[in-house]
C-alpha cells in the first residue's frame, strides 16, 4: 500500500496535536503545583520579536484542520483573530482541533492531489499557487512543526518538566 497524502499529513498532525495536548496539560499541572496562574504562560514568548504561547497554540489549528479545509476550498490565508483568553481555552482549542482533524475524510484529501491551492494575503497583494500536496507538505507541515516546537520550548524554559518524548507524542509503532 502506497503512502497517501492523508497518511503523510493528517496522521502526523494528529501525533503532534496529541503531544501538544500532553505538554499543555503538564504545563497546567506544573503551574498549579508552583502556585502560578497558568494563564501567565499565554503571554510568554521565547524572544521579544516572536509571538507568545497563545499565538503558537492558535497556529496549531491554523496549520492543521484549517489547512486541510483550505485544500478543500482551494484557498488559504493568514490566521484570523486569536480568541484564546485563558490557559483552559488553549487546552480546549487543542481538543477541538483534534476532534475537527479526526473528522476529515481521508478519501477527500487523497483525491485533492494535484488540485490548486492559493495561499493569499490580499493586503499585500500576494498570491502563491501550490498543488494541494506541496501546500501541505512544504508550507503547512513546516509551519505546524515550527509552532509545535515553539509552544513546547516556551513551556520548557518556564521550568515545565517536559522532555523529548513529550514532544514526540504517541508514535505509531508497528505491533506484531
Amino acid at each position: 500500500m502506497a503512502l497517501t497524502l492523508f497518511d503523510a499529513t493528517v496522521k502526523r498532525m494528529l501525533i503532534g496535536l496529541h503531544a501538544a495536548k500532553g505538554y499543555l496539560e503538564k504545563g497546567r499541572a506544573f503551574a498549579e503545583e508552583k502556585g502560578v496562574d497558568p494563564d501567565t504562560f499565554l503571554d510568554i514568548a521565547l524572544c521579544e520579536d516572536m509571538a507568545p504561547l497563545r499565538f503558537q497554540v492558535h497556529c496549531l489549528r491554523h496549520h492543521t484542520a484549517t489547512a486541510v479545509d483550505g485544500v478543500a476550498e482551494g484557498t488559504f490565508g493568514p490566521p484570523p483573530q486569536i480568541d484564546i483568553k485563558t490557559y483552559a481555552d488553549a487546552q480546549a482549542f487543542i481538543d477541538a482541533t483534534i476532534a475537527d482533524l479526526e473528522s476529515k475524510s481521508a478519501d477527500a484529501l487523497n483525491a485533492s492531489v494535484g488540485k490548486e491551492v492559493i495561499f493569499a494575503i490580499p493586503s499585500m497583494n500576494l498570491r502563491m499557487p501550490f498543488t494541494a500536496e506541496d501546500f501541505l507538505l512544504s508550507f503547512s507541515m513546516p509551519n505546524f512543526n515550527f509552532h509545535t516546537v515553539t509552544a513546547y520550548d516556551i513551556l520548557r524554559v518556564q521550568g515545565v518538566p517536559i522532555g523529548k518524548m513529550d514532544f514526540m507524542g504517541p508514535m505509531p509503532i508497528k505491533m506484531g
